[in-house]
């Protein structure tokens, strides 16, 4: 994927051909939307909550493009409707021919991406980044990946540091969520999209979380492409609740000990993001280097073994991909006999919890303000969760 390189081709050959006419803007309530050489900006209650957009669909080892954003817009000016809506830019290419809209209504943006292209035509990869999040306006938010149905398949902070590339999975819906509002992106293409960090200085004015998309086109054919973007008002605020070790122990924080595996990492990460969505309350995740740990804390890896939760002797009853859960005297313990079997034992932890994993993309997140951890005698549980 080479979004930069269709970024600096669409700027540096089709930003002279014309400026966009400032009168020709889609309006409707609080949303407005017109068309530039960057693509569609959209804002809202006159704040720029999409910077752009392009779309390119490359010949192999992205040597050339068969049809550009660049190229419709070198092309023609955008036509606006006679109710003021909708925006419309269409053109023909050797190679065939792509129609773009984007209608504004009091609920939010629709876009619609159609190309068609020759049947001769030899298709490389493709790129559409269908909307662009500016990144002061989601700085310290969220970004929550969903189905259509509405079940969410990731959540992550949108990271303090930029680094280019996705950072969640693919869905129909990219929620970005802060204190003052949740912009949501979501999609009808079969290809769905994922958000993509490109706050680096490569982009220049295009710096943002783009809900980044592809064009799946079979030459001969027409294919769409749609896409609608809202802004909300934000979830109501959740007062932090408890994390208990039962009987009434807090959990203090996950810990591993020092210099944890990538996996030992995973799956601190994941109880703590589960455990904070279960109860409210966010655990950090700290790294201890002790033959002895606290009450109230999650001993996770290695470490459960070296504080003497979980032993050796256990781990080699289940063997390979194996794991020991124990919850016992305040204290909590996941371990597998290696590395994976411990990102196993952190979901068979947050299944005995209550959430439910039913396929990747598909799962049940119970809600309480107070979560007690049960106490459990390891294998004897582990054997009904394996």
């Amino acid at each position: 994927m080479r979004p930069i390189l269709s970024a600096l081709l669409i700027a540096s050959l089709h930003t002279s051909v014309h400026a966009a006419d400032p009168d020709l803007t889609a309006m409707a309530g609080d949303y407005a939307a017109r068309m530039t050489s960057s693509g569609i900006v959209i804002t809202h209650d006159g704040e720029t909550v999409s910077l752009g957009s392009y779309f390119s669909l490359w010949t192999p080892e992205y040597k050339s493009t068969n049809i550009g954003y660049g190229h419709v817009w070198g092309k023609c000016r955008p036509v606006l409707s006679g109710d003021g809506r909708t925006l419309t830019l269409e053109a023909k290419t050797p190679k065939g021919e792509a129609r773009y809209s984007v209608t504004v209504s009091r609920d939010g943006v629709k876009t619609i991406l159609k190309i068609k292209l020759e049947e001769d035509v030899v298709l490389g990869p493709s790129e559409y980044p269908v909307f662009m999040i500016p990144p002061e306006i989601v700085a310290g938010g969220t970004v929550e990946v969903a189905n259509a149905a509405g079940i969410t398949s990731g959540s992550k902070r949108v990271p303090e540091i930029p680094k280019r590339g996705g950072f969640l999975g693919h869905g129909d819906v990219l929620t970005f969520k802060t204190p003052t509002r949740k912009i949501v992106a979501s999609t009808t293409s079969a290809a769905g999209f994922y958000p993509f960090d490109a706050r680096v200085k490569q982009y220049r004015d295009r710096q943002g979380l783009w809900a980044f998309s592809s064009c799946s086109v079979t030459p001969g054919y027409e294919s769409v492409f749609e896409a609608e973007l809202k802004v909300l008002p934000p979830d109501p605020i959740r007062e932090p609740g408890t994390v208990l070790v039962e009987p009434d122990t807090t959990v203090v924080a996950i810990a591993t000990g020092p210099d944890p595996t990538a996996r030992e990492k995973l799956a601190a990460d994941e109880l703590a993001a589960y455990l904070e969505r279960i109860s409210g309350k966010r655990l950090d995740r700290v790294e201890l280097d002790r033959d002895a740990i606290p009450s109230g804390v999650v001993a996770v890896g290695r470490l459960a073994r070296r504080v003497g939760i979980v032993t050796q002797e256990d781990l080699d009853e289940v063997r390979r991909d194996g794991y020991v859960v124990r919850v016992e005297q305040r204290r909590i313990g996941v371990c597998g006999w290696r590395d994976v079997g411990t990102v196993y034992g952190a979901y068979a932890l947050l299944r005995h919890l209550g959430v439910k994993f039913y396929a990747p993309g598909c799962e049940v997140v119970p809600e309480t303000q107070k979560l007690v951890i049960p106490e459990c005698e390891g294998l004897s549980v582990l054997t009904a969760w394996a």
